[in-house]
């Protein structure tokens, strides 16, 4: 697809989804490890009006800011443990109350099991899910292209393998509810932009008028 005609798609995804969504959406963007959801996170949220929440900045800031927490945080981290769930439930329960109930927001990074997103949805209910799905060997070259010390093929074997045990049972779940949407995730970043915004815009269609009770 040449550049121009990927840029018509955005730009008529855009004015599908340029009238706002109903502030209260919760949307998970899931994928694999090196799928690009952190990128396209940031560019659907703003271009929906959304608010981007990242697990991961999340706890980056409370490392920054040197609380008791955070401290507890960098320990964890340090050693190489993942931050547990209570944890990380008690962080987006403090920053969904800053942001409010009124306001749609994209989540990146949690939930990522069954537990997780059952959890979640006591604090503020999931209405759709985005999974954006990128073959296993592409994912390897991709985080081997990083160069980093820790993306040794064995260790993102294991990643992608706790995805698999972890996080597609979750998606199922989600999946049965007819609240998940798998898109190639193994293409240009503006034609990945330009089809979550599409999805989000055939979501809002289907939904509008609703007026589920966040408060």
């Amino acid at each position: 697809m040449t550049q121009s005609v990927a840029l018509r798609e955005i730009v008529a995804a855009r004015h599908a989804a340029r009238a706002p969504l109903h502030d209260e959406i919760t949307v998970v963007l899931a994928g694999r490890p090196g799928a690009g959801k952190g990128t396209q996170a940031e560019l659907v949220a703003s271009q929906m009006g959304l608010v981007h929440v990242s697990t991961g900045d999340l706890v980056r800031d409370e490392v920054a800011r040197e609380t008791t927490l955070g401290r507890a945080l960098h320990s964890t981290l340090t050693a190489g443990r993942l931050v547990d769930d209570q944890t990380m439930l008690d962080l987006l329960a403090r920053a969904l109350d800053d942001i409010g109930p009124r306001r749609g927001v994209l989540l990146d990074g949690h939930p990522r099991t069954v537990s997780q997103s059952t959890a979640l949805d006591t604090l503020r209910p999931i209405d759709l899910v985005l999974e954006l799905d990128v073959p296993a060997r592409r994912i390897i070259e991709r985080l081997r292209a990083r160069g980093r010390d820790d993306d040794t093929v064995a260790a993102i074997d294991a990643r992608l393998h706790v995805y698999d045990v972890e996080t597609r049972p979750m998606l199922r779940v989600f999946d049965a509810r007819g609240a998940l949407v798998t898109i190639s995730g193994d293409r240009a970043p503006e034609l990945i932009t330009a089809d979550i915004l599409g999805r989000l815009a055939t979501w809002r269609y289907a939904h509008r008028g609703a007026t589920p009770d966040r408060s």
